[in-house]
């Protein structure tokens, strides 16, 4: 909702736009109440930007009941992660974060990178390791699918 220009911007390049709370809060820390409220207000946000959203990945990728049983509901699939590169942290570079992509990363995973919330310049650091890796996978042969892809 502070950045309708941005979510206009990615709908037009073509993007998926999904859901990932509107708090950023982890669900097991939630009430039922409060799990709908925060999910009714992501919702509510997204529908005035004009998105119709049907996927959800989860802050700290952990789901409670009333969550589950509200996004099966909407007909909204839940995202996890098979790699994660620690790239919020305060102490990471982009060499580290780069490192971590080849490590981890196989044929069909879904990575989770951010761009923001970080400490020290987080989402600088991981554009400069994603400039990196991402011209090596493309000469391996590596493609790129969104969710709705697959």
């Amino acid at each position: 909702q502070d950045n309708p220009d941005i979510v206009a911007r990615v709908r037009e390049e073509g993007h998926l736009i999904g859901l990932h709370s509107a708090s950023h809060t982890c669900a097991l820390q939630m009430s039922p109440r409060r799990t709908k409220e925060d999910l009714n207000r992501a919702f509510s946000i997204m529908e005035k930007l004009g998105v119709t959203v049907t996927y959800y990945r989860a802050p700290w990728g952990l789901i409670n009941r009333t969550l589950a049983g509200e996004l099966a509901k909407r007909g909204v699939e839940t995202v996890f992660w098979d790699v994660m590169t620690e790239d919020w942290r305060g102490d990471t570079t982009a060499e580290i974060i780069a490192g971590k992509l080849r490590r981890r990363t196989r044929s069909g995973s879904v990575v989770c990178l951010h761009d923001g919330r970080g400490k020290n310049n987080a989402p600088e650091r991981t554009i400069r390791a994603l400039r990196d890796v991402l011209p090596q996978w493309k000469a391996e042969g590596c493609r790129f699918l969104r969710l709705d892809e697959r």
